[in-house]
């Protein structure tokens, strides 16, 4: 016969076995949540805005990318010109880019398409 303190040292034992099946199962899904990253992918439009949110740049890729029509630049972002730079390079060139982005950030003149915030810009 068990007593009290065996029951409740196997319950926690369960429980504990539980949580950490759940949680094996679960960071794979919050490690990439609210992120996506390109394959290499060709820019095919551009366009830029002189008078909404002080000259945002949305662009869109040769490739679908889950959750995002396009992508977006902000000049709020202190790295907007280097970004930016790279963009018209890879356009201008023609050379394939990679794009790490926020794809739980979206831009707020987007509606109803979701163009992600853009994090990085890779050339390749």
């Amino acid at each position: 016969m068990t007593n009290y303190k065996d029951h409740n040292m196997r319950k926690t034992w369960i429980l504990a076995q539980i949580f950490a099946l759940t949680m094996a199962a679960a960071i794979p899904d919050l490690a990439r949540a609210g992120m996506v990253l390109t394959a290499p992918v060709a820019v095919v439009r551009m366009e830029t805005y002189t008078d909404f949110n002080n000259g945002d740049v949305i662009f869109q890729v040769n490739a679908t990318v889950a959750g995002c029509v396009g992508f977006w630049l902000t000049p709020a972002d202190g790295g907007y010109k280097s970004a930016l730079a790279t963009l018209m390079m890879a356009k201008a060139a023609q050379i394939n880019i990679k794009v790490y982005a926020y794809d739980n950030v979206l831009w707020p003149g987007g509606a109803p398409n979701t163009y992600c915030k853009v994090r990085s810009i890779t050339a390749e």
